[in-house]
């Protein structure tokens, strides 16, 4: 084995420690450097995230808030809708109301046109009656002439009109103290029976009325007249 000191001293290497503590000051600068970066951008990421949440939590936050607003504009709004659903629903039936009280009132209308028609053909019928009653005691009274002229001679009778359906008979020559006093007996000739209106003085009602009774089942006047006449004397 060969003597490593033997032959002489072995060279020492030489190193470089202040070339290799520049190197290492470089890295470690360089190492810190990234470091602090990546430190800042950790920082600056977890600030931008902060700030996001609080944003959020802000957008939420409004989100909320309109979510709530919206939702009390629908209560609103359903109450809205209720409400004018109530309202149609009592229109309609207004309206149904109004439709029955008018068909109701076109059925009454058409009613009463039919009464009236009925009751201006009853009108026109007892118009026509009337006439013809008139024309009756017209015929009557012209066939009656002569004995009616010999009743105002002898008997003092004469014929007034009192009104368009009303005729009046005056007696005189009845109260043996006063020839002149006046009797009457007025006829109504509106209806189809004759009926008395009036007469002066008053007569015994019952006599009377069968004389007017003969007088509407015969139509024979000069035999009312009679019995009128014979009514008065007794009194």
């Amino acid at each position: 084995m060969d003597n490593v000191n033997g032959g002489g001293n072995i060279t020492q290497p030489k190193l470089n420690f202040d070339g290799v503590k520049r190197r290492m000051e470089a890295f470690q600068s360089r190492f810190d450097e990234y470091i602090a970066r990546d430190r800042q951008e950790v920082l600056d990421a977890r600030n931008e995230f902060t700030k996001s949440v609080s944003e959020h939590k802000e957008t939420q936050k409004a989100l909320l808030a309109e979510i709530e607003e919206l939702r009390q504009k629908e209560v609103e709004l359903s109450k809205a809708r209720a409400k004018d659903q109530k309202e149609l629903e009592e229109s309609r039936s207004a309206i149904a109301t109004y439709s029955s009280k008018r068909e109701e009132m076109v059925e009454a209308n058409r009613q009463l046109q039919e009464q009236i028609s009925a009751a201006r053909q009853q009108i026109q019928e007892l118009r026509d009656e009337q006439m013809k009653q008139k024309q009756s005691l017209n015929t009557q009274t012209s066939l009656n002439g002569p004995e009616l002229e010999f009743w105002e001679r002898t008997l003092g009778l004469r014929i007034e009109g009192a009104d368009e359906d009303f005729i009046k008979f005056v007696f005189t020559q009845i109260d043996p103290n006063d020839g002149d006093r006046e009797y009457s007996v007025t006829l109504d000739l509106r209806e189809h029976d004759y009926v008395v209106s009036e007469t002066v003085p008053q007569v015994d009602q019952t006599e009377l009325n069968k004389a007017l009774d003969t007088l509407n089942e015969s139509r024979q006047l000069n035999v009312f007249l009679r019995d009128v006449r014979r009514l008065f004397k007794q009194q």
